[in-house]
């Protein structure tokens, strides 16, 4: 849906899947200036479509540089899985849609299980708390730091549990697609088939996503 001080139109969609949700390429075009990028939207269905919240960095792709991509950028297709990253190529344009110029194939990439996070803003600690969810493993992290990571494990109502708090946990730190998270000699494994909520504390760090193992 069209929000105020979007684009002038949205010209079209690459879709592909990844994990559980489809993800599209939405293409914006304004006529002013006749540039064409990509903001990142998501879907369980592939049918409601949802965009990321205004305050967010929506632009997948963007003309936003003076290099030979600065015209137009139109995702080619789904990405290719690598290792440890994901490949997307992508067509651009160092001119507006309105004109000719040189075309080229460029190359994005990012590390697996990337495509959005949640990061702590500049000089503030960012707090999210999870729904119920039910323990199935020890519980790893793909996230990055330069300050740490803490995670709080409570009750379904948000109640403490002991020997599951931030304090006790072994903090994160560094970079990685997939740490796992203890607390002393204790890991979310301990309390497999339990329902709880997981309450992480974010200091400089980006989390991406976590899972069970």
């Amino acid at each position: 849906m069209p929000e105020e001080g979007d684009a002038d139109h949205f010209y079209g969609m690459t879709v592909f899947r990844c994990g559980d949700l489809f993800w599209g390429a939405l293409q914006r075009y304004e006529t002013v200036k006749h540039h064409v990028d990509c903001e990142l939207v998501w879907s369980a269905d592939g049918y409601l479509w949802h965009r990321l919240p205004q305050a967010a960095q929506r632009v997948f792709l963007t003309t936003e540089n003076e290099r030979w991509d600065s015209g137009m950028v139109f995702l080619a297709d789904r990405p290719v899985p690598t290792k440890d990253e994901l490949w997307f190529y992508y067509g651009a344009s160092d001119t507006p849609h309105d004109r000719t110029g040189q075309c080229a194939i460029g190359l994005a990439t990012t590390k697996q299980g990337r495509l959005i996070g949640a990061r702590s803003g500049p000089g503030q600690n960012g707090r999210m708390l999870t729904r119920p969810l039910i323990v199935t493993g020890d519980l790893y992290l793909n996230a990055a730091a330069r300050g740490e990571i803490k995670v709080q494990v409570t009750g379904v109502h948000d109640e403490g549990m002991p020997g599951w708090t931030a304090r006790e946990c072994t903090p994160f730190t560094g970079d990685s697609t997939a740490s796992k998270i203890t607390w002393g000699a204790r890991s979310l494994a301990d309390l497999r088939g339990q329902p709880v909520r997981l309450r992480f504390y974010l200091d400089r760090a980006a989390l991406f996503s976590f899972d069970f193992h």
